[in-house]
């Protein structure tokens, strides 16, 4: 928690594998104009810095995590102002949930890499997803769901985890397992032709993606990166909201997967200068309903 307490609060959410001190640039900067700046470290990510804390093998659902996100979000703005949620990667993930579940707290939300993703955050899945997801799992996603079962058998999963953790330096081996086999599952039904599969959670987008999330959206995304992680739709969709002026922006950005740790002097001027265009909103507005 950085910054004057009276300042707008900009709560920022890591991704896998990182921890909070990925935003350190962020923070630094933006703390300096005077936002309040809170971090988090998600659960199970970076042990080292919760020592005292038991977390449950099995990792947590959704819901969950979208509970505990919102948890903090009353304790750092009992007023009700309204906090801007910050997401890369898998944060971004949740804080989609989070504006789906409990957008009275949101008053605009700034989502680096990650975009709106059908099949994860909706119950449509696109053709070109799931054939993203497919290969994403082979390459990558995969090997860390063999190595976080493998984290799970005494003595044995410490020989195994500790060279793999040297090859993919991972803040922590975190069960991503309630996430990531339901959107797993959606995808390879859709390439197999089944037409559905049982939904886990509670919390699922029905509207139009077009128009998602509601309040005003900062999206910057890597565009040297082999796969895009958002929809294409989306992203036109977001491009046709800047130009109406609703107060939403979305910018590619040469770099990869960490626009705000590769780009940061670009990252930090854009968000800049969105965060100054929504600042007179109320929580639950766009600009274009600016009195």
């Amino acid at each position: 928690d950085v910054g004057p307490q009276s300042g707008q609060v900009l709560l920022f959410l890591h991704g896998f594998p990182d921890d909070a001190t990925v935003w350190s640039n962020q923070v630094a900067h933006f703390s300096a104009l005077g936002y309040r700046c809170v971090t988090c470290t998600l659960p199970h990510y970076n042990d080292a810095h919760h020592s005292g804390i038991q977390w449950r093998a099995l990792g947590y659902s959704n819901d969950e995590i979208c509970d505990m996100i919102c948890g903090l979000v009353k304790r750092i703005d009992p007023s009700g102002r309204g906090v801007v949620l910050v997401g890369h990667d898998f944060g971004s993930v949740y804080s989609f949930f989070s504006l789906m579940k409990y957008p009275e707290f949101f008053k605009a939300f700034v989502t680096f890499d990650v975009g709106y993703i059908r099949g994860l955050l909706s119950r449509e899945v696109s053709a070109g997803a799931a054939w993203t997801v497919f290969l994403y799992f082979l390459i990558y996603q995969g090997l860390l769901i063999f190595i976080w079962l493998c984290s799970l058998i005494p003595m044995f999963g410490k020989v195994i985890t500790c060279p793999c953790r040297l090859v993919l330096k991972p803040a922590s081996i975190y069960s991503y397992w309630h996430l990531q086999m339901d959107y797993w599952a959606r995808c390879f039904a859709h390439l197999s032709g089944i037409r559905s599969v049982p939904d886990k959670f509670a919390c699922r987008h029905e509207g139009s993606f077009t128009d998602f999330p509601g309040c005003p959206t900062l999206f910057i995304w890597g565009t040297k990166k082999p796969m895009m992680l958002h929809d294409k739709e989306w992203e036109h969709a977001m491009q046709k909201r800047a130009r109406e002026d609703d107060g939403s922006r979305a910018h590619g950005l040469p770099c990869f997967h960490y626009p705000m740790k590769e780009q940061p002097a670009e990252s930090n001027k854009l968000m800049q200068e969105f965060l100054l265009d929504v600042s007179s909103l109320q929580v639950g507005s766009s600009k274009s309903k600016r009195g």
